[in-house]
């Protein structure tokens, strides 16, 4: 019985030790501790795969490319950090039907 309250303790120390995170005012403010989400997914009607509008820490927004059957990025197809700092950023895109992109932004 004492082996099983000592384990216990054991585990409780551990958690409470190593689940912790470093926590500062300048990790809030950086989108450190930002939620993971997707803003915007299409699917491509003549491939196996879709796109995702990303935005990274700096602002800069990209729209990858990713395959259904492994779920890894295999491209880039635009990247706002390529064009002029004036861009706007971009709140929607389509794609007409031969799969060109067609931006919305605000």
């Amino acid at each position: 019985m004492n082996s099983k309250h000592f384990s216990v303790l054991f585990l409780f120390l551990c958690f409470t030790v190593f689940g912790q995170q470093k926590i500062s005012v300048e990790k809030i403010y950086t989108g450190a501790f930002r939620a993971q989400g997707m803003d915007e997914l299409h699917s491509l009607k003549n491939t196996n795969q879709y796109t995702v509008l990303n935005e990274d820490m700096n602002g800069e927004q990209q729209i990858d490319l990713f395959d259904f059957a492994t779920l890894k990025k295999t491209s880039t197809l635009f990247d706002t950090k390529n064009y002029s700092k004036d861009l706007p950023n971009i709140s929607s895109y389509t794609f007409d039907t031969t799969e060109k992109i067609n931006f919305t932004s605000f």
